[in-house]
């Protein structure tokens, strides 16, 4: 899971037992976001801000929005497919954001249309 933010690092903890790492909210959704790979089935999520900050030879796929503990609105979320897309999965992933966004929409019988038009596999 990752994603994009300010952080801090330091020592946390009393004189008997320091520790040393990140925190802050940044680090928290990071972590949120690495909790919900299992539930997608993706090796690797990465919210919107960090989605922004990529180069345009990376190649994104929207998945969802979720909630997460500690945020009152739900994080966009997307799958990484590496640097070399080809023409077909652009096209598949294209189509697979619009049934996304009709879902959304509530639009069930759109979103429904296109998600069967999506070759199986």
């Amino acid at each position: 899971g990752i994603h994009t933010g300010v952080a801090q690092v330091g020592n946390a903890g009393s004189q008997q037992k320091v520790k040393y790492g990140p925190r802050g909210h940044a680090v928290n959704l990071a972590s949120r976001i690495e909790g919900a790979t299992k539930y997608l089935g993706a090796p690797i999520l990465i919210t919107e801000a960090t989605r922004a900050m990529l180069p345009s030879e990376f190649h994104t796929r929207r998945l969802c929005r979720i909630r997460v503990v500690g945020m009152a609105q739900p994080v966009s979320v997307f799958e990484m497919h590496g640097t070399h897309a080809e023409p077909d999965w652009q096209s598949y992933r294209d189509s697979y954001e619009q049934a996304l966004e009709c879902f959304e929409k509530a639009e069930w019988t759109r979103a429904k249309e296109i998600l069967e038009s999506l070759p199986s596999g």
